[in-house]
């Protein structure tokens, strides 16, 4: 497999999504805006604000002043790319809002993590415009089969541990 499959199959489901989406430019500012104000929204409690310009005072005291910056907390740092890395799957049902997956049991996560997958693979397919990347009659799921197998036998890790009688 290329290193361009591997990096993505070491990345979150959610990111492999995320980077094959396409979305406008307005878009994109207008989220860099929201999280901005998010910043801007929880840097007026009293408390974190207090708790910013504690860390500033003692980062100039330990830095001194060649490396002297100031220090606010916030949700992340106001870029498009920020924002991709930082959402996060929130699960809703059964009586529950906004519920942080790692919560779940292993049986539901398993699940939602296939998806995932399932979801990644569709749009990558869709984009290639591939029909020979599926074999006939199998379908997503056996495409995602396929490729799982494959990257288990193909891994880096397993060519050096599993030597064929005449390598060693």
């Amino acid at each position: 497999m290329s290193k361009r499959v591997w990096r993505y199959l070491e990345t979150s489901p959610l990111q492999q999504i995320m980077d094959h989406c396409e979305i406008p430019h307005d878009e994109q500012t207008a989220l860099v805006q929201y999280l901005i104000e998010a910043n801007e929204n929880i840097n007026d409690s009293d408390t974190i604000r207090q708790i910013g310009t504690d860390l500033s005072t003692s980062f100039r005291e330990t830095a001194g002043s060649a490396h002297a910056m100031s220090i606010a907390l916030g949700l992340g740092e106001p870029s498009f790319a920020d924002i991709t890395r930082g959402l996060k799957v929130l699960l809703s049902g059964y009586g529950l809002q906004n519920l942080d997956p790692s919560r779940n049991g292993l049986g539901l996560n398993n699940i939602l993590y296939v998806s995932m997958l399932l979801k990644f693979f569709r749009a990558a397919n869709c984009e290639a415009g591939d029909s020979r990347s599926t074999p006939p009659g199998r379908g997503t799921r056996g495409a995602l089969a396929s490729a799982a197998s494959k990257s288990i036998v193909d891994h880096p890790s397993r060519k050096s541990r599993y030597k064929s009688s005449s390598q060693r």
